[in-house]
């Protein structure tokens, strides 16, 4: 094992669903001495990782203090019960999300980046844990610090300037983003620009993303930078099947089950298949296993499928995937992080790591991935996924057989990892 010691930079406010640190963390537990994440909350909680692997943290994180007064944590329920209570309809979830993101650009942001002045990473993270971040980096001599998303490479660049920095590049909210704009925003993308000039390396999941984000950064393509790292899982792929959704839904004992599980959110195509499942033949059934967006509580109202609650741990969402008969993979391509989308999917590679058949939309980089490997089929609308179910099932093992080829050659870890260890040890 090497000696080496990394320093770990996050805003996430967990890494529960979070596959590819999850891998990486595990991966580089056996090679390096010590990892430490430093987190305002205790994002490796409730997942199973190596002991040289621990989170530096604020205890009883909160950035007010209001959280431990009885009186104060009285209020703030109420206050939560109430916002659930709005998103729990479409028209006032919308209305809650505007007057939500009219406050944070208009008000919190500013009021944020006014706080700032100083310390620009206050803007990101908290008072008690930047004092935290630097007792510890006075005291620790790390070999070099790893920041993940655009947020944690600024707060390790600022937090550990002179060491070998590595951008774990997850999500890329690039300048013209439909979804993300605002003071705070642009403050970050100029001080990503800046750090990204001092990046020794970038770990991303393929060729088409790396590029999306030299060009957001305004930086010529440097491949000898670029170690390609997927969104994945450990292990090499098998074709094996569970009962999770039997032990939860006996009555399905007897049914091909079409799931969708993670994000079921309208990007994820998810209202639109909640619509087609009332046309669900009876040799299927559809099952949904996630957090429903508030956006399709009537959609699901309406549909005739089964939901289950996301409660499983990461380690156990293997079993999940392994319950399908086939994998319902939908992505919009209304912006380039959900376009090129194919070696950024953590649940397209964990049904492949099952040997699972998937079904996936015609738009972005999914498509001919999955008509290059005949892994599954492709879809121009969810009317079809049912006749392309039938026509899965009637080559079934070829389907399945062809999944785990696909994983074995495009998302397994042990490929890729090695190049990585190559860079950091030189």
């Amino acid at each position: 094992m090497s000696k080496m010691k990394i320093a770990f930079f996050t805003v996430r406010p967990s890494f529960s669903s979070h596959c590819s640190v999850w891998s990486l963390m595990h991966l580089l537990a056996n090679d390096i001495e010590r990892i430490d994440v430093f987190s305002q909350n205790d994002v490796l909680s409730g997942l199973t990782l190596p002991e040289n692997v621990g989170c530096i943290y604020v205890h009883g994180s909160s950035r007010s203090s209001i959280d431990s007064e009885y009186v104060g944590a009285k209020f703030l329920s109420l206050i939560r019960k109430f916002k659930d209570y709005l998103k729990g309809y479409k028209f006032t979830a919308m209305v809650h999300d505007a007057i939500r993101d009219t406050i944070k650009n208009k008000i919190r942001d500013r009021k944020m980046i006014w706080g700032s002045f100083g310390d620009l990473r206050r803007v990101l993270a908290s008072t008690e844990l930047l004092e935290i971040i630097d007792g510890k980096c006075r005291n620790v001599l790390y070999d070099f610090a790893i920041g993940l998303g655009h947020q944690g490479l600024i707060l390790a660049h600022m937090s550990l300037p002179g060491i070998p920095l590595v951008y774990f590049s997850d999500e890329i909210f690039y300048n013209g983003h439909p979804e993300f704009h605002g003071p705070k925003f642009s403050l970050e993308k100029n001080l990503e620009k800046q750090a990204f000039n001092d990046v020794a390396l970038v770990l991303i999941q393929d060729e088409d993303r790396a590029g999306l984000l030299f060009r957001d950064n305004g930086v010529p393509y440097q491949p000898e930078k670029v170690i390609h790292f997927p969104v994945s899982w450990p292990g090499k792929a098998r074709i094996w099947r569970s009962d999770f959704f039997i032990q939860r839904f006996p009555e399905l004992q007897r049914k091909k089950l079409l799931l969708q599980h993670g994000s079921l959110v309208p990007q994820r195509h998810t209202g639109e298949l909640l619509q087609v499942s009332t046309k669900c033949p009876e040799t299927y059934s559809m099952v949904f296993h996630g957090k429903l967006s508030p956006y399709l509580k009537r959609n699901y109202n309406q549909a005739k499928c089964w939901f289950s609650e996301p409660n499983a741990p990461i380690e156990k969402l293997e079993e999940v995937a392994a319950g399908a008969h086939i994998g319902l993979v939908f992505y919009t391509a209304s912006n380039e992080n959900d376009r090129l989308i194919a070696h950024a999917s953590g649940q397209l590679a964990l049904y492949l790591k099952c040997g699972v058949p998937v079904i996936v939309n015609n738009k972005g980089t999914l498509a001919p991935l999955v008509r290059s490997w005949n892994c599954g089929l492709v879809v121009e609308n969810e009317r079809d996924i049912f006749d392309a179910a039938d026509l899965i099932s009637q080559d079934y093992k070829f389907y399945c057989q062809k999944a785990v080829e696909c994983f074995n050659e495009e998302y397994n870890l042990q490929k890729f990892y090695p190049p990585l260890l190559k860079k950091l040890k030189n």
